[in-house]
């Protein structure tokens, strides 16, 4: 934990997660959770209902036909990916809003994020993670970034300004944020993760999103790492300024993998990516 009262103060004053949200999330965390239940949770924000049928109709998945019960839809798309629909739904809300300080472009960011997240759910189906929790990567992917915004909203001056200096002069943002402000962006979105519940295991892989060298890293982590590593290096791909674009080499260890694989399992990325939008899209 970071001690520092002025931050604690900061993530004091953020939203609570939504009613809707929380209970989606709690009923996705919980065993025997039937299509129903999750259903009525659903159905008390209508946004959330709307981009459940959205994503189920969309060419993410590629259904034949239409799917209009919510039902329905909650079995096709799976207790992990309503999980995931609700969380981006409740970021991407709750972000929205910008100053005209703000240093950040949140249409990069997300897209950026969309590309981690999609990635992760790559790499993590490729390394044999079980199934059922192979969406638990793509969440982890998507939100790996959000203490950026964090940044943006409580230190809009000093953090568009040091954006600006990296853009102008080169560097690593996660390096720079710990300069400045003696905490970089995997510590706030870790203490976001913590307040909203998400996830013991989310929660480390985003404080530990940046670390570097040897330092001990979950397979989580090292997906998430990874994943962004590639995209930030990849000419075709969203990236930010000050992207990390050095690979953690114990990673590559801890995933049994080496660096010339990765072409191949990021071969179909790009498409992945489109078809993945409707994570990131209001209503």
């Amino acid at each position: 934990m970071i001690d520092d009262k002025r931050l604690q103060s900061i993530m004091n004053s953020l939203p609570p997660i939504s009613p809707a949200v929380n209970k989606v999330i709690e009923l996705a965390n919980t065993m025997g959770t039937s299509a129903l239940e999750l259903s009525a949770a659903i159905k008390i924000d209508p946004v959330l209902m709307t981009k459940v049928l959205k994503l189920i109709n969309s060419a993410y998945f590629g259904m034949r036909t239409e799917v209009t019960s919510l039902n329905r839809a909650i079995i096709l798309l799976g207790v992990n990916t309503i999980k995931n629909l609700a969380l981006s739904t409740a970021l991407i809300s709750g972000f929205a809003d910008r100053t005209a300080k703000s240093g950040l472009n949140i249409e990069e960011l997300w897209m950026h994020s969309l590309a981690v997240a999609v990635a992760s759910k790559m790499l993590a189906k490729y390394v044999g993670v079980e199934k059922k929790y192979v969406e638990s990567f793509f969440i982890a992917g998507l939100i790996h970034d959000i203490g950026k915004l964090l940044f943006d909203q409580y230190k809009p001056v000093k953090y568009k300004m040091l954006l600006f200096k990296i853009a102008r002069s080169g560097g690593t943002l996660f390096k720079e944020e710990t300069k400045l402000f003696g905490y970089n962006h995997g510590n706030l979105g870790a203490l976001l993760c913590e307040k909203w519940n998400i996830g013991d295991e989310i929660t480390e892989s985003i404080r530990n999103s940046h670390s570097v060298g040897d330092s001990p890293q979950s397979k989580m982590g090292a997906i998430v790492q990874t994943a962004d590593v590639f995209v930030n290096r990849s000419p075709e791909l969203p990236k930010l300024i000050g992207g990390n674009t050095e690979y953690n080499e114990s990673n590559f260890l801890i995933l049994d993998i080496d660096e010339p694989a990765l072409d191949s399992i990021f071969s179909s990325l790009s498409s992945e990516i489109e078809s993945a939008t409707i994570f990131i899209k209001k209503v």
